[in-house]
């Protein structure tokens, strides 16, 4: 069984002069998070009083502590030049905050900077306020003072790798966050993600059993593997014939060819994905995600005017919000449990997929989440593309689920289902990797568990290839009713 995950909050506690230290604060947790957190079976999210909701019932950072600070597990307080403003229990929020903590005995990060900040823009009141806090609490505890934003980032990093660890040692268990008193956006939903297509699913086991019954059938048509059990599916025949010699040597290279793709798109998304806040905002949008995904890049340099509509959105959007969701999609990642049995949609483990926060309107659809998912994990999660899906309805017995009719001025044509839920792909996609497993090492053709669905995705663009012209037949407008 896996061990549950837990989830630690770090609280920031700072007045509105701490900016950039705010960055290097969610940096190094991120860091910390994909170094040690995944190992020990651990996660550290950070917060500070910008995500509280509005509420009047009580001063506003009585609502700081309810909401949020008290469902902290550990604290990091910083001062520059501005103290804050009073909040009728201490001189600022900061400063309440921090003793709060003190008096919680939560783990405190105390931290003063002796950056330089030009005279002018220094209110000497507020720093006298800092001066004096400083003074008064030298001899309850250590704090540390920086002089950049380098010298920060290398005492952060120390600091959170010792004070996690005596967390862990310690084991103290997460503060229990009340999730009644306010919504929780960034927990995984609990509904499942909609169609919005209309499109009606069969029963599992009716796409199953076809997967299985035309699995052997597209060995032959695409790699021309005749296996020696007989099958028959509508009028095509396998027959019990020995395979040929030279079509296994052949699926042999085409095996090692997947395996070649695999390992390059998924090495070079990690090393551009590593640290996604070393990019700044609108070059993480223009060059990295426009560029390097696929989903992204095809629909931005498509001529196809059915496109325009995508290209402004894209365009349109601030920078931020996509290297927000597609941070959100990378933590989908570190907090996902490996050890499952996938017996059907439900046990796929995708629960933990929020679409609120993974998923961006007009911009970044399912398909772009998944391959962002599939190229930094292709163990666990497949690549949902209109190939793919296309893939899926012929082997699948053309199952209607797996495509939506469009009518457009007197017209209707038949495209991939853009909106297929991701929970039953996978799924579909995980029977798939059995199949393939199976009958490959029948052949002696041993398949890499870390490249399991990047296997299956590149199967079935092979059948979509080889059912291309019917496919553009299909995605062609026609008059209804012809």
């Amino acid at each position: 069984m896996p061990k549950e995950l837990k989830n630690y909050t770090l609280f920031i506690a700072c007045p509105g002069d701490i900016i950039s230290e705010k960055e290097i604060i969610k940096k190094l947790v991120a860091e910390w998070n994909k170094l040690q957190g995944r190992f020990k079976q651990v996660r550290v999210e950070t917060t500070d009083w910008t995500e509280v909701f509005p509420e009047f019932y009580d001063r506003p950072q009585a609502i700081i502590n309810e909401q949020i600070f008290d469902n902290s597990d550990l604290v990091i307080g910083l001062f520059w030049t501005k103290f804050g403003s009073p909040t009728g229990v201490a001189d600022s929020g900061t400063e309440e905050e921090i003793l709060r903590a003190i008096n919680q005995r939560k783990p405190l990060m105390l931290y003063f900077s002796d950056a330089h900040q030009a005279p002018s823009k220094i209110d000497s009141s507020e720093y006298e306020k800092i001066k004096k806090f400083r003074s008064k609490h030298n001899d309850s505890g250590l704090y540390k003072v920086f002089n950049s934003d380098t010298d920060f980032e290398n005492k952060f990093r120390n600091d959170l790798s010792g004070v996690m660890n005596k967390l862990i040692q310690m084991g103290a268990a997460p503060a229990k966050v009340k999730t009644a008193d306010k919504k929780n956006d960034s927990a995984p939903i609990t509904a499942k993600e909609k169609d919005e297509t209309g499109a009606t699913y069969k029963p599992c086991k009716e796409i199953e059993q076809s997967l299985r019954n035309n699995f052997p059938i597209y060995l032959k048509k695409l790699y021309g593997i005749i296996e020696p059990k007989s099958a028959l599916t509508g009028a095509i025949r396998i027959s019990s014939a020995t395979n040929n010699k030279e079509e296994l040597k052949k699926l042999k290279e085409t095996v090692k060819d997947w395996e070649k793709k695999i390992q390059s798109y998924t090495t070079d998304l990690v090393l551009l994905f590593d640290n996604v806040d070393k990019f700044p905002d609108d070059e993480f949008k223009y060059q990295i995600v426009a560029k390097e995904l696929w989903t992204v890049n095809g629909a931005l340099t498509n001529m196809d005017a059915e496109l325009a509509r995508y290209k402004a959105a894209y365009n349109s959007i601030e920078a931020y919000k996509i290297k927000d969701t597609v941070k959100n999609i990378i933590a989908i990642i570190d907090n996902f449990k490996t050890s499952r049995s996938i017996t059907g949609p439900s046990t796929t483990g995708l629960e933990i997929l929020s679409q609120s926060q993974t998923l961006l309107t007009n911009v970044i659809g399912k398909g772009i989440r998944s391959e962002v998912l599939h190229k930094l994990d292709p163990l666990n999660f497949p690549l949902m593309t209109r190939r793919s899906i296309w893939g899926l309805f012929f082997i699948s017995n053309e199952s209607d689920e797996f495509v939506v009719d469009q009518s457009k001025d007197g017209l209707r044509r038949t495209v991939h289902n853009w909106d297929y839920l991701y929970d039953y792909f996978t799924y579909y996609n995980h029977i798939i990797f059995l199949l393939m497993k199976e009958y490959f090492s029948n052949h002696k053709i041993k398949l890499k568990e870390e490249y399991k669905f990047g296997y299956v995705n590149l199967f079935l663009v092979d059948i979509y290839q080889s059912h291309s012209k019917e496919i553009e037949g299909l995605r062609k407008y026609k008059n209804i009713g012809v």
